[in-house]
């Protein structure tokens, strides 16, 4: 689905921004069980994403399979020029595809999707992990001028406390309530 008004603009007219259809059932579900109003939802998973939601319509969304934070094994955003520079050096664009979509990320780093053993193995991705989510949630905030009712926080790397602080200690100063949410 394609965004609306000033969120489709990518920055050259070529290409439009989008949100990936397979993100949309899983907002609507969790916006369901919200009352009405302004929210940020988190989905803390892989791929991991962020949206504004006001009053129920898709405002903005964010996800790492092509902006935003790295998550498990998807990149997020990377920088433009390094990356043309690398592409442009392989000749091999299948591999590409498949280095940021399902081996970048956490696991690019660490040669693991399992948190638990990414925190072990190096806290520090895992800090930047957490650092690059809370850059997200801060921006997606602009997208609603700062009036929202809550962040919610949803997802399975909710479940793993320590990476849960590293990230709320970076989102508590945008004095909002965070909602920890169980999503079925």
């Amino acid at each position: 689905m394609k965004l609306k008004g000033v969120a489709s603009l990518s920055g050259i007219p070529e290409v439009e921004r989008e949100v990936d259809d397979f993100l949309l059932p899983l907002v609507a579900r969790v916006y369901a069980s919200l009352e009405e109003g302004r929210y940020i939802l988190v989905n803390l998973d892989d791929p991991f994403f962020v949206s504004a939601i006001d009053r129920g319509e898709l405002v903005d969304c964010v996800s790492s399979t092509e902006l935003g934070a790295f998550s498990l094994r998807t990149c997020g955003e990377l920088p433009t020029a390094e990356l043309a520079k690398a592409v442009a050096s392989s000749s091999d664009f299948d591999a590409w595809r498949k280095r940021l979509l399902m081996e970048g990320g956490l696991y690019s780093y660490l040669s693991t999707d399992s948190l638990e053993e990414a925190l072990k193995k190096d806290s520090f991705i895992v800090e930047a992990m957490a650092y690059q989510m809370a850059k997200e949630i801060w921006a997606m905030s602009t997208a609603l001028c700062g009036e929202i009712d809550a962040i919610v926080c949803f997802g399975k790397l909710l479940r793993n406390r320590d990476f849960w602080d590293m990230l709320k200690k970076r989102i508590e100063p945008l004095r909002k309530k965070i909602i920890e949410m169980e999503v079925i």
